[in-house]
């Protein structure tokens, strides 16, 4: 500075010379977070083409499996210092390196401590430095609130389940009121505190066992066993192990439709004097029927295929004279 003056006094004028040069100081930023998952509105109808909408499909929930991205930590970086026009330093302000907070259900990447990723199954809930993986969805009542359900953990109903919705979980399911069967697959358990009340081609789809107070009108399938402690009625139920229709002080009753068990079926009534159409059937693997029925089907669609070119090979072979005329 003072030998640029001392250069401009001997010259006797100047004009826009620079005596001094500073270096502003650069700031530095903190640590942050950012969410990995769509941000998707909630409770939305699912838009169909021709402008129609799905209200069946509210996309209420979100749910996550093992390893799934949540959260990127970018580290904070540091600021670089300045310098005034008389040489001092300017200091930049200090940044903060936040690390992860502790998440239930979430976890650091074992290749990347920047990383958090989910160590189960469930429904992800972003909080501050983190995300939660929550493995129990608990809902006031599946219906037109909700839409559509598909989750990777259990859910727990307090209400009731309304008709006309899907329900796939990952888990088990518990529902405190009836339940108005209309399509659910549950890969675990199922325990309904009330009934199972269904309509046409109502299905319950159960890969562990299933407790009810009563059963109507549903189609319904368990690899375990099947409890039920009033009565099965007009519906098809279907285990690979047992069926115990009758807990407790229970009426035990199975009237009308056709009830299947591998092992066991235990009731204390079966059967009406209004001469209801009532079957029990016991050693029969239903999965097993499934896929003979299947395969009978398609050998008796491979069969007409093949009487319909036999019947061409032969109005060929009666009037190949009048086609090479």
């Amino acid at each position: 500075l003072y030998e640029e003056l001392e250069k401009i006094i001997w010259a006797g004028s100047a004009q826009k010379v620079p005596i001094a040069k500073g270096k502003p100081s650069i700031q530095g930023k903190d640590s942050y977070f950012e969410y990995l998952l769509p941000r998707t509105p909630k409770g939305q109808p699912r838009l169909l083409e021709g402008g129609k909408v799905d209200f069946s499909e509210l996309n209420v929930v979100t749910s996550v499996k093992v390893g799934t991205l949540l959260m990127r930590r970018y580290p904070a970086q540091s600021g670089v210092c300045g310098k005034s026009v008389l040489g001092t330093e300017l200091l930049t302000e200090p940044v903060r390196d936040l690390p992860f907070r502790s998440g239930k259900g979430s976890t650091i990447s074992q290749d990347d401590p920047n990383l958090l990723i989910a160590k189960r199954e469930g429904q992800p809930q972003e909080d501050i430095q983190t995300v939660h993986v929550e493995p129990i969805l608990e809902l006031s009542e599946v219906g037109s609130l909700t839409g559509n359900i598909t989750f990777d953990g259990t859910l727990k109903v307090y209400g009731a389940i309304y008709a006309g919705y899907t329900i796939r979980l990952g888990g088990n399911l518990y529902v405190q009121n009836t339940a108005e069967v209309s399509d659910l697959h549950i890969s675990g358990h199922c325990l309904f505190e009330a009934g199972l009340i269904g309509q046409q081609k109502a299905q319950l789809m159960c890969e562990k066992g299933i407790c009810a107070y009563f059963i109507e009108n549903c189609r319904v399938e368990a690899k375990e066993n099947i409890d039920v402690v009033e009565s099965i009625i007009n519906s098809d139920v279907m285990s690979l192990t047992q069926i115990h229709v009758g807990r407790g002080e229970g009426q035990g009753r199975i009237v009308g439709g056709k009830v299947q068990a591998y092992y066991s079926i235990t009731a204390k009534v079966v059967g009406s004097s209004t001469s209801v159409h009532t079957v029990l059937e016991v050693g029969t693997e239903f999965a097993l029927q499934r896929e003979i029925n299947q395969l009978n089907s398609q050998i008796q669609h491979f069969k007409n295929e093949l009487n319909e070119v036999i019947k061409s090979i032969i109005y060929l072979k009666i009037h190949r004279q009048d086609f090479t005329q």
